[in-house]
């Protein structure tokens, strides 16, 4: 089974995460803090990293040690802001409905 990351610091949004990725056939490994998730990735490989809030020099610190091939996606961020070139930015503001549909359209 193929698996994500969540860096991220909402449990709730973890726990709704965990039954998305259930849904789509990938298990979903959370952590809360950036030393967790630079350890996580010099060590695993993940088909998904999810990046919930980070600011944009948070996205840089974790740019060296994330997988050339994972797909990343950072919630609740400005586009523009977005530091890594690939990345897709989702919103958590919109209906839960919605951001499910939009985090399924990004892994296809």
């Amino acid at each position: 089974m193929d698996t994500a990351l969540l860096l991220g610091r909402d449990p709730v949004f973890a726990w709704a995460l965990h039954k998305v990725m259930a849904d789509l056939g990938l298990a979903l490994e959370h952590v809360y803090t950036l030393s967790e998730a630079k350890i996580r990735l010099e060590r695993f490989s993940y088909r998904l990293i999810l990046l919930d809030g980070l600011r944009p020099e948070e996205v840089d610190t974790l740019g060296a040690v994330m997988h050339a091939g994972a797909n990343i996606i950072l919630f609740d961020a400005d586009p523009s802001q977005a530091p890594l070139e690939g990345m897709k930015v989702l919103s958590k503001d919109s209906p839960l409905q919605s951001t499910i549909a939009s985090l399924k359209e990004s892994l296809r």
